[in-house]
């Protein structure tokens, strides 16, 4: 068991643990405090592909400190936060984020595509659990069609329609035009 004062530590080796792929922290006890060193040390650790926490004492704020720390990372591809019993929906909605970064074109294009997040709620949020399925696909379809999923998704709800168009922020028109005029960005328009 690791627990906080263990994770304090962790910057101290952080050199040696860097070279890490994947950390399993499985029931180790780690709560907030021990969370907030561990993500001290999450947007440096970029070889980090699966991180286990599942069976601790993980809440919601916990969830918030994670899904800050792992803004920008785009190498992770597992989170596992099951049996956290004061985790929520509400909680894990904060990795919306981490999955989509924002709601621009270049935000999206940014974000992390081959993450899939492990929870075991009674409802995970809808947005997250359409960001997951899309990242869940990294093996079956290229980055770009994941980028254009996850587009379409976000700045169209799914599809394109010229009511989209006409209820567009305009100083998203420059990014639109340019990414639909790239013939590997095609989204397919409805009227």
């Amino acid at each position: 068991i690791i627990g906080a004062r263990g994770l304090q530590c962790l910057p101290c080796a952080f050199g040696l643990l860097k070279q890490l792929k994947e950390l399993n922290l499985f029931e180790s006890q780690i709560g907030e405090e021990a969370c907030n060193a561990l993500c001290t040390c999450l947007p440096d650790w970029s070889n980090l592909e699966v991180l286990s926490l599942d069976k601790n004492r993980l809440n919601n704020q916990c969830c918030v400190m994670l899904a800050n720390a792992m803004r920008g990372n785009t190498t992770m591809k597992a989170l596992n936060l099951r049996i956290n019993s004061d985790i929520d929906e509400e909680g894990l909605g904060n990795f919306v984020q981490v999955l989509r970064n924002g709601e621009t074109i270049e935000g999206i294009t940014s974000s992390n595509h081959q993450l899939v997040i492990r929870a075991n709620v009674s409802r995970m949020p809808p947005e997250l659990q359409r960001l997951i399925r899309i990242n869940e696909r990294s093996i079956h379809i290229s980055k770009d069609q994941m980028i254009r999923k996850k587009v379409a998704m976000v700045m169209f709800r799914g599809g394109f329609t010229t009511n989209h168009l006409a209820r567009m922020p305009v100083g998203l028109m420059p990014f639109l035009i340019h990414f639909m005029g790239d013939p590997e960005n095609a989204i397919e328009m409805n009227h």
